[in-house]
């Protein structure tokens, strides 16, 4: 892949209208930007030279994002109904 680079030092495949990148400590970096195709890019370098490129559409960037929100909901959810439970358990232990 060709690169240029942005103001600091983190490279991006040439042909993207826009982006931001991030450095990930000693771990390497990660960029995302936009594509003359209208595709959300998303760049990880690893520190061992290992490179991930994934390229897809707003709307299934947009999918992703939903179900992960909707699996991060349902985690809690599943997260406090375990508390209630155990508070109840301990509150019906206390008075017996």
């Amino acid at each position: 892949t060709d690169y240029t680079y942005s103001d600091d030092g983190i490279p991006w495949p040439l042909g993207e209208r826009w982006g931001f990148g991030m450095t990930l400590g000693s771990e390497g970096t990660i960029a995302i930007g936009v594509t003359k195709q209208g595709q959300v890019l998303l760049t990880i370098h690893a520190e061992d030279g290992t490179e991930v490129n994934m390229a897809l559409t707003w709307r299934a960037w947009i999918r992703i994002a939903e179900t992960v929100k909707a699996q991060w909901l349902n985690y809690h959810k599943r997260l406090d109904i375990a508390r209630r439970d155990k508070l109840k358990k301990e509150a019906r232990d206390a008075m017996s």
